[in-house]
């Protein structure tokens, strides 16, 4: 009991800023890790593609980038298929 009244303290004080959570992606079916570069040939084809990439739960992130492609996307995946 005197730990969890040491924590609430430490965390109402702002000792304790947050937590960290350290997960293996391998454990939940997440066995590729790739990032990667989108090219797109026409500007009007961004909103179909962003549309795309929020649909699919593979993408973890998306981040519309200028020079060298037009987005970097991380992708995590159970396999190449996918």
């Amino acid at each position: 009991m005197f730990l969890i009244k040491l924590t609430i303290i430490v965390q109402d004080t702002g000792v304790i800023e947050g937590y960290t959570v350290r997960w293996n992606p391998d454990k939940v079916g997440e066995m590729i890790h790739a990032f990667i570069t989108v090219f797109l040939g026409s500007n009007t084809v961004h909103p179909a593609f962003q549309t795309f990439a929020k649909q699919h739960d593979s993408v973890k992130e998306m981040h519309r980038v200028s020079g060298e492609g037009c987005y970097w996307i991380r992708v995590r995946t159970e396999n190449q298929e996918n």
